[in-house]
């Protein structure tokens, strides 16, 4: 497993408010070819705050 931490900046689609963005998650390898992975995400924007969760499956390229 591999846990990860992040921040950027984000901006809303709705009124283009710019703010700061929050990210913790992990990545979890199955087996060589696939991987799992997860997220949430905080979005810290002028008159609201968005939270977002992102479950997936990724394909690795191994040489």
């Amino acid at each position: 497993m591999r846990p990860f931490v992040g921040a950027g900046a984000g901006m809303t689609t709705e009124n283009r408010q710019f703010g700061g963005v929050l990210t913790t998650g992990a990545d979890y390898r199955i087996n060589k070819r696939l991987t799992a992975v997860g997220s949430v995400n905080l979005g810290l924007f002028e008159d609201n705050r968005d939270v977002s969760a992102v479950l997936g499956i990724a394909t690795n390229f191994n040489r």
